[in-house]
């Protein structure tokens, strides 16, 4: 059983999208933080709303999540946009000749083909 929700702002759902991109426990995600965590959410495809990196910030700060000045929101928000920005360069091909080998390995990854 994973140590997750003992984080503030954690429940099921956010504990299981860790999880699911290797994420497992409280230790893990205190050491890589919450900028990094959420660059992997993102790169898998999920929490793509600037509230799950508020709540996984605040979280390991233990605050909740709505507990943020105008400015601390206005950081967040800066921040979750170089985070996309971040996860998108991940995926984006250079070039169109490379999107073949892209979907293919990709294909391959999740089983297809």
């Amino acid at each position: 059983m994973s140590d997750l929700k003992k984080i503030r702002n954690i429940g099921d759902k956010m504990a299981s999208m860790l999880i699911s991109i290797g994420i497992s426990d409280a230790a893990e995600l205190k050491k890589i933080g919450a900028y990094e965590a959420q660059l992997r959410l993102l790169s898998a495809g999920l929490a793509n709303h600037h509230f799950y990196y508020q709540a996984l910030k605040q979280g390991l700060l233990d605050r909740k999540w709505n507990e943020l000045d105008k400015d601390e929101k206005k950081q967040i928000a800066s921040e979750f946009k170089e985070i996309q920005k971040a996860a998108q360069a991940v995926f984006a091909p250079s070039t169109n000749a490379e999107i073949p080998a892209l979907l293919n390995r990709a294909l391959k990854e999740i089983g297809v083909i």
